[in-house]
């Protein structure tokens, strides 16, 4: 399906102690926006008392290995052009490939550090890398 040059399918995926989470959006390119484009999407991860994402998460805190604390978010957006389609792998757990997306960033947080820090995670932004290391936008 072909998509207008005003706007941009964007693909999210979190990765948080194992578990998984996706989104997508279909975004407008505002008139003047300089190439920045606001994707807007937001996760919540449950991890109520008694839960197996709760037992995770608290296993990940209390491990000596500061990267099992860690939480990977990916950005892909969905490809224009017709023969450039590509299968790429799909995040860990997710059971398969995104068929059709090129991977735009990656960024990263640790939880351990977050805690230690006693950081507002609401008022922090985290850098949105490439492939190359160079930061092409920021998550917050």
């Amino acid at each position: 399906e072909d998509i207008p040059p005003d706007r941009s399918c964007f693909r999210v995926t979190v990765d948080i102690v194992g578990s998984v989470l996706t989104g997508a959006r279909d975004v407008a390119h505002p008139p003047g926006a300089e190439g920045l484009v606001e994707v807007g999407q937001t996760f919540r991860f449950d991890a109520r008392e008694g839960t197996r994402r709760r037992r995770a998460l608290a296993e990940a805190l209390a491990s000596h290995d500061p990267e099992d604390s860690d939480v990977f978010v990916i950005v892909h957006r969905r490809m224009r052009e017709a023969g450039a389609v590509t299968a790429i792998p799909g995040p860990a757990g997710s059971g398969g490939a995104l068929e059709g997306y090129e991977e735009l960033g990656s960024a990263f947080v640790n939880l351990s550090d977050m805690l230690d820090a006693r950081e507002d995670c609401e008022e922090r932004t985290v850098d949105l890398v490439d492939a190359e290391g160079a930061t092409i936008g920021a998550l917050a």
